[in-house]
């Protein structure tokens, strides 16, 4: 593991998707992060901030788990700038039968962690689920762990519709609350973490994609049941992996649309608070509201919310459907909004062809890269004060604190090809003479040593 420290259905949908935005609109400027956030840090003690993308939805389709991806196309995500990988396995392939690994899998899946390693990628193993798994029409947990109470399953539209299913409803109950079941499946996170534990792109897990409050009370669900449900999946982890680190979703429904969580304290700081944002009209393939101070509101929360859980913040899953109107706008948007807490994030996904794909049918770039590849601070040599980026003037400003003892440079991601074709500037507030910088024009990371009798220093990236 790395070392790192801290149709008429269409239609209605859509109605529901604008009541949702403006319900959220009065919850999600409640709070505000008060205290500075908490970062990630490096075995140099470099504060880092990670952008990166889901890989991918193409493996819930795929019967080995996988998908098309090859090293070149890890390769291909420095060039975006990014530096993390949410990479997803599946409970139903990796134990088919119970008690019976496919260490097959494992094998593949450890061949994805040396692409990601080859090329400075930082990967969160996420146990992905949705509608519980195979047995109605999604992925996730193998058939002999799937308990449907007599219920028939009948498939609608849109596909997360079907969540409402008493089947899928009763399978999720079934895993929460009986005890073998819930160890069978912290059993299986043992046997990933024992295989893979230990590699060094590894920096965390993620017990579980999205959990679903089934039967439960949305109220209480996230006390009494996802806080220990998650600690027996820890403990499990930690049987293999002792310094794991776990990166811990809040329910999906519905802090996903924006609205708040009720999870409790986390209670474990060696964690990653990773909720997900899907702003609901854009998330239908409507348009975007183009009300930015409602996004920045609703990551403002959630960054309240990890700071809350005295942790990291972490976007798991967002993307924006390319079919609707402005999604390109609203991805702008929200990255200024996670910009200003400098917090990681992790896009849906690194796919060809679909609507939230960052790719065509042919491998080319869609516009969704444009609104989210930008100059930001891969890792930084003291405390992250303030960071911005200006899109329109393409100037990055990146202010730090001096910390004792960090002597390692400042690494900045710049896409000069991307956006600075005719060259970029390097300004910095130190005396001149006293700090120095070089640029890798290979991996396009700017490098900075600053001057370390200065308490703060402000770093400017600019056109030519």
């Amino acid at each position: 593991m790395v070392s790192l420290h801290a149709t008429p259905t269409a239609k209605r949908g859509r109605v529901r998707a604008l009541l949702l935005t403006v319900a959220l609109a009065s919850f999600s400027a409640c709070y505000t992060p008060s205290e500075r956030p908490i970062y990630l840090t490096d075995e140099q003690g470099r504060e880092i901030v990670l952008h990166g993308v889901n890989i991918s939805n193409a493996a819930k389709w795929d019967p080995l788990g996988l998908a098309w991806h090859t090293e070149a196309d890890y390769e291909r995500l420095g060039g975006w700038g990014f530096n993390a990988v949410r990479l997803l396995l599946f409970w139903s392939v990796l134990e088919p039968s119970q008690g019976a690994y496919d260490d097959a899998y494992l094998d593949a899946m450890e061949e994805r962690l040396d692409w990601a390693a080859n090329n400075g990628l930082m990967v969160i193993l996420d146990f992905h689920q949705d509608l519980y798994g195979p047995a109605f029409t999604g992925d996730g947990a193998p058939a002999w762990a799937t308990f449907d109470d007599g219920y028939e399953f009948t498939r609608v539209e849109p596909w997360w519709l079907n969540y409402l299913d008493p089947a899928v409803r009763a399978a999720f109950t079934h895993l929460y609350h009986d005890d073998w079941l819930t160890d069978a499946y912290a059993d299986a996170w043992a046997h990933v973490a024992a295989r893979l534990g230990s590699h060094p792109a590894v920096i965390g897990y993620d017990p579980m994609n999205e959990p679903y409050h089934a039967n439960e009370n949305l109220f209480t669900f996230e006390a009494d049941v996802l806080l220990p449900f998650y600690q027996r999946v820890t403990e499990g982890i930690r049987s293999s992996d002792p310094d794991a680190r776990i990166f811990f979703e809040p329910v999906p429904f519905p802090t996903s649309s924006g609205l708040p969580s009720g999870l409790p304290v986390f209670g474990d700081t060696n964690a990653v608070y990773t909720p997900h944002y899907y702003e609901p009209l854009v998330h239908e393939g409507s348009f975007y509201h183009q009300n930015a101070a409602l996004v920045a509101a609703v990551i403002a929360h959630k960054a309240w919310e990890a700071e809350q859980h005295g942790v990291p913040f972490v976007l798991g899953e967002f993307g924006a459907h390319a079919g609707g109107v402005g999604h390109a706008d609203y991805l702008r948007d929200l990255m200024t909004a996670l910009d200003r807490y400098a917090a990681g994030w992790t896009i849906w996904s690194y796919d060809k062809g679909r609507a939230f794909a960052l790719l065509d049918t042919n491998g080319d770039e869609t516009d969704l890269l444009d609104a989210i590849v930008r100059p930001y601070p891969q890792r930084v040599a003291g405390e992250i004060l303030r960071h911005r980026y200006f899109p329109a003037a393409r100037i990055l400003r990146v202010e730090y604190a001096t910390v004792a003892g960090v002597d390692a440079p400042t690494e900045i991601f710049v896409p000069k090809a991307r956006l600075y074709p005719r060259g970029f500037s390097v300004e910095s507030s130190d005396p001149d003479g006293a700090w120095s910088f070089e640029f890798d024009a290979d991996r396009e990371v700017l490098r900075i040593w600053h001057d370390p009798a200065q308490a703060e220093h402000v770093v400017r990236v600019l056109p030519s």
